[in-house]
């Protein structure tokens, strides 16, 4: 897997935002609880596990609750106690939430996710490296003759580089042993612990990613359009994700010693936006000589 990191400043010249239209999905977590007509869990089958990570779900025999809603947010935990079977001392238990309705652009509208997030690192949740916060869509084709092809586009904390920048993903029709095209992109003055604003605009031509309005990325070549769910979760990879995996964090088989770190969601808002396109840097630089080709027209 091939990871291409890029400065953001070097795409922020293009003209970020787009005309918003309907308001599908404004959550923001004002409730003492998930909202559980808006939001379903994951199952107990293999999409329940990322790496060393068991996705909690109320089809679990001991569920141990869903995650905790308060003060504003939801709070996504990454538990080193998993209390299921032999699960424990060898996986780590995540939460993980996923909406109820499906989304997908059309012709002359697109679909804009806005996801403000950070992980917790304070005194009483201290941040631990080899965590990911996840924040993506997700959906299977079911209609093609491979088994588990899916469309995703993602947007990833890495706690082992949470003053950095994000790490960015798209599948497209691909299976789970593809890397996607994944991008890393640094970010100045960045901190994955402060509350940041995440956006993701998918349109049927292009997936634009945005960091606190900035433009990070733009994809033209790789397109998941297809219907998908959208999703939060944190959880810890294997090795096989070398940027995220770290080896001093480890599960336990003692549920005295269990550790809880938190992802935490203070609001997720999906909206369609309308699908015009935006003028890029050379767009704009033909603008300005257009301006001063007239100012130069009307004082001769």
């Amino acid at each position: 897997m091939v990871f291409r990191f890029l400065l953001a400043f070097s795409v922020v010249l293009l003209v970020l935002p787009t005309a918003s239209g309907q308001l599908l999905l404004d959550e923001q977590f004002d409730g003492n609880a998930v909202d559980t007509s808006v939001f379903t869990f994951s199952s107990t089958g293999d999409e329940s596990f990322f790496g060393r990570t068991q996705l909690n779900s109320p089809a679990l025999s001991a569920f141990t609750g869903f995650p905790e809603v308060s003060n504003g947010t939801l709070k996504l935990r990454l538990q080193t106690f998993n209390p299921f079977g032999s699960a424990a001392g060898n996986l780590f238990l995540g939460d993980e939430i996923r909406t109820r309705e499906i989304f997908a652009p059309t012709s002359n509208a697109g679909v804009r996710y806005e996801i403000r997030s950070r992980f917790v690192d304070d005194a009483s949740n201290p941040l631990s490296p080899g965590l990911v916060g996840g924040m993506f869509t997700f959906g299977l084709d079911s209609m093609f003759p491979a088994v588990f092809q899916r469309d995703e586009i993602d947007i990833e904390l890495l706690s082992n580089f949470a003053q950095d920048g994000v790490l960015t993903n798209v599948f497209d029709d691909q299976g789970f042993t593809s890397g996607g095209n994944v991008e890393g992109i640094l970010l100045a003055n960045y901190d994955a612990t402060d509350f940041n604003d995440y956006r993701i605009d998918l349109e049927t031509d292009v997936i634009r990613f945005f960091v606190n309005d900035v433009l990070i990325r733009e994809e033209f070549a790789t397109l998941a359009i297809e219907p998908q769910d959208f999703r939060l979760n944190i959880n810890a990879p294997d090795a096989s994700f070398g940027l995220a995996f770290d080896d001093s964090l480890q599960p336990t088989a003692d549920p005295n010693l269990n550790e809880i770190f938190i992802f935490e969601v203070d609001s997720l808002v999906i909206s369609r936006i309308n699908s015009v396109p935006e003028p890029g840097a050379g767009s704009l630089l033909l603008g300005w000589g257009l301006m001063l080709l007239g100012r130069r027209r009307r004082n001769s």
